[in-house]
């Protein structure tokens, strides 16, 4: 389970919690840390359905490995200033073309590169797109 998949059954089950850097609180009931596999309990749980409920998803979650808790990071890639106005639209007509659409704006065309990319995805590119990442000419930007 993804720490965003937990907070998100935090949230849908109406689970109100505070998050730090290390852990996940919820209420006074629950600590579940986020980089380990522990999880602390206040000493007076009080048992019924929805806090058994919740126990399940914690021990779900702290049965995820750490390195799968978190969700890939996800990236944009974009013309770098050094290029900007420099490409025209015929020279375009490539594999950076096909996942970025034109935008004329007053007197100048930009590039907007619309798609998202994985890590792996980049990973993948055709040598020619990661050279010109590489090299400056495109730059990855980190999305949310």
């Amino acid at each position: 389970m993804k720490t965003s998949e937990l907070k998100k059954w935090l949230e849908d089950n109406k689970w109100k919690y505070d998050e730090t850097a290390h852990y996940i609180e919820v209420l006074d009931l629950i600590k579940v840390f986020t980089e380990s596999q522990v999880v602390k309990f206040n000493e007076y749980f009080y048992s019924n359905e929805k806090s058994l409920e919740l126990i399940k998803v914690v021990i779900e979650y702290t049965n995820t490995p750490i390195s799968e808790r978190e969700d890939e990071k996800k990236y944009r890639v974009e013309l770098a200033e050094i290029c900007e106005g420099v490409l025209t639209k015929d020279e375009m007509r490539s594999t950076i073309y096909t996942m970025s659409s034109m935008v004329k704006s007053s007197n100048e065309t930009k590039i907007i590169f619309n798609k998202i990319f994985t890590q792996k995805e980049i990973d993948n590119f055709p040598a020619e797109i990661k050279g010109a990442i590489e090299c400056g000419f495109l730059r990855k930007v980190e999305v949310e």
